[in-house]
């Protein structure tokens, strides 16, 4: 990509009911040898060679300019869409068109539902910038990710956008959960519901049933240049005004004019406790936040339980000072760094678009848990089982299921939210139920002996036929599965389970039928979309192995063999204090990233970085200092890389990053980046300590042999010591 020459293609926007244009989206086009190129393309080589922002910058002007030259100026609305990990600052050059931009255009600005997963704060930050300029904000693509529609109330989008998929499938379990959630906010905010990628009359019909008021697509109209201007609306679109929700400062400040209780702790704790047990219960559209105060707060047992939370839920996150960057399997540590009123105060809220609810605590005598008499809680802290002084620890709290105000509390603590997933985000899995039959054959057989088992089993019991339909199903069943016996019995089991394992099992039947004993792993999908993994084992009921066999099938939740699996992982992939990446993480991802590299004719940089003055934080302070500013370290790392960046712990005071697609110039900026950001003071326990780092840089194409990653962590490692003797005086 020598060249970034963009342009933009303006698709218009309609009203359903009456074929009005109320406005045009921009969407880039790169000019090349080849034709067109499309943005998904566009970005990915962007991405590749370190020019993301620079792209970006250019989409945007390519959008203004033809706007601007088109005439699609207010009331007509210019959708724009926007790469949220994008933070430079406008090029001087642009300043100019931007002003006019901002005077002329009635600008919605697009953000996509993976920016979700992606560094909330600074989706915030985005959200709060882009409101301060008076433009309004869309979400683009809802309908997959339920975490997009779990913070759609936090985020207060004008405008939602659906994603194409939904107006063209056949209407299921997932899209009944979309349109209800994304109905309510629309009855709560006034906010504008578009439905995208419509073709056909049939679509349309069935985006005025899903609530859309406007659309766009092919039917519609074709992305295209603007060669006259465009006619203006009438009347023109009305949006809604959003709630400002400013980020950060203290949660309980928010309540504190309320009707507060005051209590010890292991009242608190049963509270805490039930706001969990609603989370896990209110579906995969919800986000869990916790601000525990301190790292050791979250303990064994409460680890495990927000393991099983972030399992079924959209988003866990727990913040604390000292908080890991990656606690636990799929929990996300946010870190409290000192003064931050959050370490005097105990917060959990759950959001979900149809539920809201929150504690949140104050400790009265402001020890934040630190006080001399207070014994370490390995247990789980804030929610773990006090004993002994920490139990009489008092606190000033308030409970509330004031939508708007628990909604004011979730965006302080999503403020402090500054990295991604470890991992790509999860998608939403959709439950397909089919017609009931009233199918009784073979439900008495064994005898009373066998079907007391049967009944009293402690484990998911099911007779079926040998093709998979139900004829009998145990409590057991009913309680694993989210359904009553009499929704289970005469239904095709697999069609339960999620789309790729309904094939195992069927094949599972079959085998188990003509062939006897056998076992599958199949992820069953509950009503409320949440998805249980299981073992099962299948078996001819009598020992029979025929096409006409009925079959007995033992259903054991696999969840909790499954997160211990899944933790013991983490734990040998991860450092246990930071959370990052460790050695062996890390090479595994370097020996791809250069193979990929290899493939594709990029390049990819390693950095190698140590702490100057890490040695005498330990000696002057302590190790528990030199512990927190190893931790504080990392969070700093993992802000201020892109996603998809790896940070690991190499040992010590030592870190590695990965920088995939990336060469020496990029490399150097990213360098650069990280060494401004650890030369801030970081405020440990009273202290304020700036250790500073050394970095080293190589890149796959200095190499003899592109595979060699061996090579390139040392010489990584040999230029971070030639930088820390060129620093030494």
């Amino acid at each position: 990509m020598a060249s970034l020459d963009v342009r933009s293609v303006f698709q218009p926007v309609v009203r359903l009911g009456t074929g009005e244009v109320v406005g045009y989206e921009a969407l880039a086009r790169g000019r090349s040898p080849g034709g067109p190129q499309a943005p998904g393309d566009l970005f990915a080589r962007a991405r590749a060679r370190g020019r993301v922002d620079e792209l970006e910058w250019a989409c945007r002007v390519a959008a203004a300019e033809g706007a601007l030259e088109a005439g699609v100026e207010a009331p007509l609305v210019l959708f724009a869409n926007v790469e949220p990990d994008v933070v430079t600052a406008a090029p001087s050059h642009v300043h100019p068109l931007l002003e006019r931009a901002g005077e002329r255009l009635r600008l919605v600005v697009e953000l996509t539902e993976r920016s979700l997963a992606w560094r909330p704060s600074e989706l915030l930050r985005l959200v709060g910038r882009v409101r301060e300029l008076g433009w309004a904000v869309a979400l683009d693509d809802v309908g997959q990710d339920p975490l997009a529609l779990a913070l759609l109330p936090v985020l207060q989008p004008e405008v939602v956008k659906l994603d194409l998929a939904l107006a063209r499938r056949r209407p299921d379990a997932l899209t009944a959960q979309v349109v209800a959630a994304v109905a309510a906010y629309a009855e709560r905010t006034g906010a504008v519901v578009v439905a995208e990628g419509l073709e056909t009359p049939e679509h349309v019909q069935q985006a005025l049933a899903m609530g859309a008021s406007l659309g766009q697509g092919y039917l519609l109209g074709r992305p295209g240049p603007l060669e006259r201007r465009p006619t203006v609306p009438a009347p023109p679109l009305v949006l809604p005004r959003p709630r400002p929700r400013p980020p950060g400062g203290s949660a309980f400040a928010l309540v504190a004019d309320r009707d507060v209780q005051r209590s010890t702790k292991p009242l608190l704790e049963a509270v805490s406790r039930h706001l969990e047990a609603q989370a896990l219960t209110s579906g995969p559209m919800t986000v869990l936040l916790a601000a525990l105060q301190h790292s050791r707060y979250f303990g064994a047992r409460t680890a495990a339980r927000y393991r099983r939370l972030a399992s079924s839920v959209a988003l866990v996150a727990v913040l604390g000072e000292g908080m890991a960057v990656h606690p636990t399997e799929r929990v996300r540590g946010a870190l409290l760094e000192a003064g931050d009123p959050l370490l005097q105060e105990w917060v959990v809220a759950v959001v979900n678009p149809h539920f809201t609810a929150a504690l949140v605590a104050r400790e009265v005598d402001g020890s934040g848990g630190r006080a001399d008499d207070a014994p370490e809680v390995t247990t789980g802290g804030p929610g773990g089982r006090a004993a002994g002084p920490d139990a009489e620890r008092v606190f000033e709290y308030v409970i509330t299921y004031e939508r708007e105000l628990v909604l004011e509390v979730a965006a302080r603590l999503l403020a402090r939210v500054t990295h991604g997933p470890d991992g790509d985000p999860r998608s939403m899995a959709s439950a397909v139920v089919g017609p009931v039959t009233d199918t009784t054959a073979a439900a008495d057989a064994g005898g009373p002996d066998y079907r007391r088992a049967f009944t009293e089993a402690p484990v998911g019991m099911a007779l079926v036929s040998a093709a998979g339909t139900v004829v009998r199903a145990n409590r057991e069943l009913e309680l694993l599965l989210g359904r009553p016996a009499e929704r289970l019995v005469g239904h095709d089991l697999p069609e339960l389970a999620r789309p790729d394992d309904a094939a195992a099992l069927r094949a599972a039947c079959r085998s188990a039928a003509r062939a006897g004993r056998t076992s599958v792993e199949v992820r069953f999908a509950r009503p409320d979309g949440a998805l249980v993994p299981t073992t099962v084992a299948l078996a001819p009921l009598g020992g029979a192995a025929d096409d006409g066999a009925h079959l007995v099938l033992h259903v054991e939740d696999a969840g909790p063999r499954k997160a211990l699996e899944a933790e013991l992982s983490h734990r040998a992939l991860h450092d246990p204090l930071t959370g990052l990446a460790n050695r062996t993480l890390f090479r595994d991802r370097l020996a791809h990233a250069l193979a990929r590299a290899r493939r594709a004719g990029d390049d990819t940089s390693v950095l190698f970085l140590d702490l100057d003055g890490f040695k005498a934080v330990n000696d002057e302070h302590g190790h528990h200092v030199g512990d927190a500013v190893l931790v504080q370290t990392a969070h700093r790392l993992q802000e201020n890389l892109r996603p998809g960046d790896t940070a690991a712990r190499w040992g010590g005071d030592e870190f590695t990053v990965l920088c995939e697609g990336v060469g020496a110039p990029a490399g150097a900026a990213v360098a650069a980046r990280l060494v401004a950001a650890l030369a801030q003071p970081l405020r440990v326990e009273g202290h304020v300590l700036v250790p500073g780092c050394s970095v080293g840089l190589a890149s796959a194409s200095e190499l003899d042999d592109p595979l060699g990653e061996e090579e390139l962590l040392r010489r990584a490692d040999a230029a971070m010591y030639a930088s820390k003797g060129a620093r030494r005086p």
